[in-house]
C-alpha cells in the first residue's frame, strides 16, 4: 500500500521527552530565555501563543503577566494535550487552546503582545517570511512581540552543534529547513523596533523583545 506523504515539522512523537531534551543539552537556558521578557508584557494584554509547545510556559506567562486572554496555538495534538493538563485549573477560562498553524487565527482577531518561542527555526527562509506577514497584521501598533530561538551559528561549537540538531529533528520530524535565519532582523525591517536583547549558552541562544511601530 503506497504511504501518505510525511507531514513536516511532525512533534507528536516528541512531545512526551522534548523538554527533557532541550534541559539535557541546554541545562535551563532555553527556558530562561522564554522566561526573560514575560514580566515586560502590559498587563491585561489580548496575548497570541504561537507554536507554544508543551506548554510548560503557561502558568508563568499567567503569574507574571497578567492576561486577559492567550489563544496558545499549537500544530501538535500530543503537545495540545500535555499544556493543556500543565495549566493551572484558576487560568482555564483564560487560555484558548486552537489546535493548528497561523492560518488558524481568525481574520478579525487583533493583539497586545505575541509570544514565537523557538518556532521560526523551523522553516525555510520564504516559509517563514510568508507566516510573519500573515501574523503581523494582527499586531496591534504598539503592540510587543517576543522572540526567543537559536541564532546562525557564528564560531566552530555552535556549527557542530546546530548540524547535529538539525540532523536529529529533521529525522524525527520531518524538520521543514536545513538552517536557522536571523528572524529579529526581518522584523527590524518590517517595522518593529528592538527593545531588549538577551543572550544565553554562549550567545547560542537569544531572547529579543520588540515592539510594532
Amino acid at each position: 500500500m503506497k504511504q501518505g506523504r510525511r507531514t513536516y515539522n511532525d512533534y507528536n512523537g516528541l512531545a512526551p521527552v522534548y523538554d527533557l531534551l532541550g534541559k539535557l543539552l541546554y541545562g535551563q537556558d532555553i527556558r530562561r530565555a522564554q522566561l526573560h521578557f514575560l514580566n515586560s508584557l502590559p498587563p491585561k494584554s489580548r496575548i497570541l501563543f504561537i507554536g507554544g509547545g508543551t506548554g510548560f510556559l503557561l502558568n508563568p506567562l499567567m503569574e507574571l503577566a497578567d492576561p486577559e486572554q492567550v489563544v496558545y496555538i499549537e500544530k501538535s495534538e500530543r503537545m495540545i494535550r500535555k499544556s493543556q493538563a500543565a495549566l493551572d485549573p484558576r487560568y482555564r477560562d483564560r487560555v484558548e487552546f486552537v489546535h493548528g498553524t497561523q492560518a488558524s487565527i481568525a481574520a478579525e482577531d487583533r493583539y497586545d503582545a505575541v509570544l514565537s518561542f523557538f518556532f521560526f527555526d523551523q522553516f525555510r527562509f520564504f516559509t517563514l517570511v510568508r507566516i510573519f506577514m500573515g501574523i503581523d497584521p494582527h499586531v496591534k501598533p504598539g503592540g510587543v512581540w517576543l522572540w526567543a530561538d537559536f541564532i546562525p551559528p557564528e564560531n566552530w561549537w555552535q556549527k557542530i552543534l546546530m548540524r547535529c540538531m538539525l540532523l536529529f529533528f529533521s529525522v524525527m520530524t520531518n524538520l521543514g529547513t536545513d538552517r536557522v535565519y536571523n528572524v529579529p532582523e526581518l522584523f527590524c525591517r518590517r517595522g518593529y523596533r528592538k527593545t531588549g536583547e538577551r543572550h544565553f549558552y554562549g550567545g547560542f541562544i537569544r531572547s529579543v523583545r520588540m515592539v510594532k511601530e
